[in-house]
């Protein structure tokens, strides 16, 4: 009974599959078939500048050098502003040392009065 029904429900879903996916290969032959050559025609309008698309920035790469070259000396100057930064508070803690050092120092000369 169950088990009957189990195999005969199995078997149709399978069967449903092929002839959806056998169908569906059927209709896509001819567009795979022409993707390719459609793809390489698009790609070479946009690469000859032919196209107005937003993807013909990609073949500038003129232009991706400038703006990473902008990058990067932008990221230089950062570093180097952190660099200053860093040495001032060296500089700062080193002072604030000396002067809690001076009246430890200061302290102790007065205890010993």
């Amino acid at each position: 009974g169950g088990l009957v029904q189990h195999i005969v429900q199995q078997w149709r879903e399978a069967f449903c599959k092929s002839a959806i996916t056998k169908f569906n290969c059927y209709f896509m032959l001819p567009f795979v078939d022409d993707f390719h050559i459609f793809l390489r025609r698009e790609l070479h309008k946009i690469s000859e500048g032919e196209s107005n698309s937003e993807l013909a920035d990609i073949f500038d790469l003129s232009a991706a050098r400038r703006a990473l070259q902008t990058q990067v000396d932008e990221l230089r100057s950062e570093c180097s502003a952190n660099r200053r930064l860093q040495d001032k508070f060296h500089t700062v803690a080193k002072l604030m040392q000396r002067e809690q050092e001076k009246s430890i120092q200061q302290e102790g000369f007065n205890r010993g009065k």
